[in-house]
């Protein structure tokens, strides 16, 4: 979480500085972008993102990179992979849903048992991927909005991406599983459907 007060009540330079220019770029622009380490309503700023000009969001992509390069929070990485979704820059997108999932679980307090949350979103990613390359149906990876990526923008064929969302969320599932994350919820349904169209290729 986004903190900027240190131990005796004082701002902290570095993270003051990024609260102050999140603050004039929000004057400047009218665009807020959150702060590093706070959640954000994914939803909602995604459909918000997606009705900007390419250039626009490129440049609002540039800066929200900016505030959270080096961050050591998975949420920061998955809101930058759902920016990079929207602007079509698919390895990238791959790399930072990675990332967030490698934070989780490199033993981050009070996230761990979150851990199986975070390999589903980079298995419907690879999922995505191999729907997207037999024209199927629309896949939400990450906010409100499905996502474009192929196995040929990822520099995969299908059979690749297919076994890599297969792999992945079998592992998800079972993770959950061990979790006692009821059978009907919402997330177990999606895994499930998602593994069995890997399965009926």
């Amino acid at each position: 979480m986004f903190n900027s007060i240190d131990s005796n009540g004082n701002l902290d330079r570095e993270k003051g500085a990024v609260f102050n220019e999140a603050i004039e770029h929000f004057k400047s622009t009218k665009e807020w972008l959150w702060l590093p380490g706070v959640p954000i309503d994914l939803d909602e700023v995604s459909m918000q993102m997606a009705q900007l000009e390419p250039a626009r969001l490129d440049s609002s992509i540039a800066y929200a990179e900016r505030l959270r390069e080096g961050s050591k929070e998975p949420g920061d990485w998955q809101f930058l992979a759902m920016l990079y979704d929207l602007a079509g820059r698919y390895k990238d997108m791959e790399n930072a849903i990675k990332t967030a999932y490698e934070l989780v679980c490199s033993g981050l307090r009070g996230v761990e048992e979150m851990a199986w949350g975070w390999r589903e979103t980079l298995g419907m990613f690879y999922y995505a991927a191999y729907n997207n390359s037999r024209d199927g149906r629309d896949v939400v990876v990450l906010g409100s909005i499905p996502s474009k990526v192929t196995a040929r923008s990822l520099g995969y064929t299908v059979d690749e991406v297919r076994a890599l969302a297969q792999k992945t969320l079998e592992d998800a599932y079972a993770d959950a599983k061990r979790r006692n994350i009821e059978q009907d919820s919402p997330e177990l349904r999606q895994i499930e459907q998602a593994i069995c169209a890997c399965n009926n290729q």
